[in-house]
């Protein structure tokens, strides 16, 4: 393959191509930092002419459509513009066009073993923590050293399509919370292993059964050896068939105890029918692009470049094959495989002989309903996204191919509907014990789970590993505020006015028993402006409740500690009063911080100053306590009474970071339990100060 960068065009323009009789070419457009491929049809003889002048080789010409109309109100994605891809008309004039070229055979046979025939299968050593650049490639596991006075424990890694165990787990030592969890992960496990495998041409049995062939391999493999598994995407079909079909009768003495699905194809992807490959391929480099310009960020990113390069290097092989492969004739096993109503998903989710039980595996999902957001101010989430792409994916665009039953939207991460990665095997049911669910956000997107602190914190509390977020307030990544003053429901105006004039906290919080269940209480925050202006004509005597008018139906969200949501939009309820639009964190019915209703997590910018303040890889990482059921393992504490005049001002609180890699307790589609770090700052726009904040404190 080479390449040839064409100029940005003055004006919306075509694009003509000459090749020789041996060569096809195909062309990626950029514009406005959006990245689409696009697929050339022959020139007409007359056009020959101008095209031999200056390439007098040339026996033939590709044109390229380089029109660039603005983006224009949401249209519904169908018929030609679905399979031109979503992004087709969508660009910009000023685009930059890059044209590859590769042999013509490629795309004219357009045979399927011809895809990824250059890329390299087999295992990967993954042998160091801080640079997945150094990770080693044997062609057998042969030189393993595995305990033989023991049951030998492996980690296996099992990447997704257009990806490798570089490519799709190589993001975990560019941040110090990845680089903790290998860390400890090569410290407990006797071989931490990946495995390369080709995810376009071959399906995901053929994939499963190189894998078991691999796994042969290792010494003493007629021996019993436990093996816990992370996979993602496409990865997650995989590793289940491995499981599922292939183990059971396999005579290997091997049993895959834990198994950990980051955002897998369970139920396949809407995005996996031949319709939409175009989308699949744009959708996919520009999340790649993003991704890599996220991990760029971190300062421990040695694999940042090479996280985007396999990406694009697998994606175009599969280019390759589209070129000149009708969509009523493509036959891409592992990209089918994916199909939702394909013959693959169905059969792996019936249940199979000999295939484990629930209670012979333990089996967790990492999931998000990603959406992107854009600001009034012309800002938007997540910022390593260009703002047009931004625009599009807030848009619906993607949205609209993503269909459940009724033809209604479903959650998706862009790739995958939240429902499939959760989809196992659904007759039985009981299979999947905890989920890390990042709800509807504009952060998490399909392939940059493995950048967030959540991720590597609930990996290794699902592990069985210590914490990975040592030094990182648990309530550190949320956009709440600490800083509040409390106040009963019941303090005189006079008492509230006085104490409002010699407290800077940015809000106050009114506590009130709930008159319906007199030991919980009810929770109001509002901010010291909106209780002094709602209040300004009260009588200084009233009491809190009467004058602010505080009813139990329009209270804060009440948030247990342990199951916070990840953006502003899931929490509170439409209401007039600003006060029943926030949420309140509380640890039994003690407030501990305040969730603004346009509060989001911290993005990857701001995590990459948190890095800046951690220890790096190799730190002091203490045991791993049991967590207490139903209480913040690290925050926990005795609901305190409240001071007679009815005032208290909360403290900000220290975490204590030992707790087990993560704070939710086992509990189906639990929240990441998040907070951020507030002290001496006003409340956050948008929940974006992040990047402005003080690193935490190292221990």
């Amino acid at each position: 393959t080479r390449r040839r960068r064409a100029a940005p065009p003055s004006t919306p323009t075509r694009l003509t191509v000459p090749l020789a009789a041996d060569e096809q070419a195909v062309v990626i457009v950029e514009g406005d930092g959006v990245l689409a491929w696009r697929f050339g049809h022959e020139a007409p003889a007359s056009a020959l002419g101008p095209v031999r002048r200056s390439a007098p080789h040339a026996s033939r010409a590709l044109v390229f459509d380089l029109d660039f109309p603005p983006v224009g109100a949401p249209e519904p994605v169908t018929g030609a513009a679905a399979r031109r891809g979503w992004l087709r008309d969508r660009l910009v004039a000023g685009a930059k066009a890059i044209v590859l070229y590769f042999a013509a055979d490629v795309a004219v046979r357009g045979v399927v073993h011809l895809l990824e025939r250059k890329r390299r299968t087999g295992p990967v050593i993954l042998s160091s923590a801080t640079d997945a650049t150094q990770w080693r490639t044997p062609r057998t596991l042969a030189g393993l050293k595995l305990p033989q006075d023991r049951t030998p424990r492996v980690l296996l890694f099992v990447h997704g399509t257009f990806s490798s165990t570089v490519g799709g787990f190589g993001a975990l030592t560019g941040t110090p919370w990845g680089q903790r969890l290998l860390t400890a992960a090569l410290g407990r496990y006797d071989a931490v292993i990946g495995f390369d495998h080709r995810s376009l041409g071959e399906s995901p049995l053929d994939n499963a059964q190189a894998l078991l062939e691999t796994l042969r391999t290792m010494p003493g493999a007629g021996r019993t050896i436990d093996v816990d598994a992370i996979c993602h995407s496409r990865g997650g079909l995989v590793l289940r068939t491995l499981i599922e079909h292939l183990l059971p009768g396999a005579g290997l003495d091997l049993a895959v105890r834990r198994a950990i699905f980051v955002a897998a194809t369970n139920q396949g992807t809407e995005l996996a029918r031949p319709d939409n490959w175009e989308t699949l391929i744009d959708l996919v480099t520009n999340l790649a692009s993003a991704t890599s310009k996220a991990l760029s960020l971190f300062p421990q990113a040695a694999a940042a470049a090479v996280v985007f390069d396999e990406v694009v290097d697998s994606v175009g092989d599969f280019v390759k094959y589209l070129v000149n492969v009708a969509v009523t004739e493509r036959k891409v096993p592992g990209v089918a495989a994916m199909d939702p109503g394909g013959a693959f998903v169905a059969e792996l989710n019936r249940t199979q002989p000999g295939q484990p039980l629930p209670a012979d595996i333990a089996c967790y999902a990492v999931v998000s309903d990603f959406q992107a957001r854009l600001f009034d101010d012309g800002a938007h989430l997540p910022k390593e996204m260009p703002r047009r792409l931004a625009f599009l994916l807030a848009d619906g665009v993607v949205d609209r191919l993503m269909r459940g039953e009724g033809h209604a939207p479903v959650p998706n991460d862009l790739v995958v509907d939240v429902a499939s990665m959760t989809g196992i095997d659904q007759a039985v049911g009981g299979y999947v014990r905890d989920v890390l669910d990042f709800g509807r956000n504009p952060l998490v997107y399909h392939t940059n789970y493995f950048l967030r602190p959540e991720t590597a914190g609930r990996l290794a509390q699902w592990l069985h590993l210590p914490t990975p977020l040592e030094g990182v307030d648990p309530l550190s990544l949320v956009g709440a505020q600490r800083r509040f003053l409390r106040l009963r429901a019941d303090t005189p105006m006079e008492l509230v006015r006085e104490r409002l004039a010699t407290n800077a906290a940015p809000y106050v919080v009114i506590s009130r028993p709930d008159p319906s269940a007199p030991a919980r209480q009810l929770h109001y925050a509002a901010t010291p402006a909106e209780v002094l202006d709602f209040t300004a004509d009260r009588d200084p005597g009233a009491p809190l409740i009467d004058a602010f008018d505080l009813h139990e139906t329009a209270q804060s969200d009440p948030r247990d500690a342990q199951q916070l949501p990840f953006d502003g939009s899931s929490v509170g309820m439409p209401h007039l009063r600003p006060h029943a639009r926030r949420g309140v964190i509380v640890s039994g019915n003690t407030p501990q911080a305040v969730l603004d209703e346009e509060f989001v997590a911290i993005d990857n910018e701001a995590l990459s100053v948190l890095a800046l303040g951690m220890e790096p890889a190799g730190a002091s990482m203490g045991a791993v306590p049991r967590m207490q059921e139903g209480q913040p393992a690290d925050t926990a504490q005795a609901d305190e009474e409240m001071e007679a005049e009815g005032a208290q001002e909360v403290e900000e609180t220290a975490a204590d970071g030992d707790d087990g890699g993560d704070w939710t307790p086992p509990a189906r589609r639990a929240r990441p339990s998040l907070d951020r770090e507030s002290q001496g700052r006003e409340p956050p726009s948008r929940g974006m100060a992040g990047a402005r904040r003080r690193a935490p404190a190292r221990k």
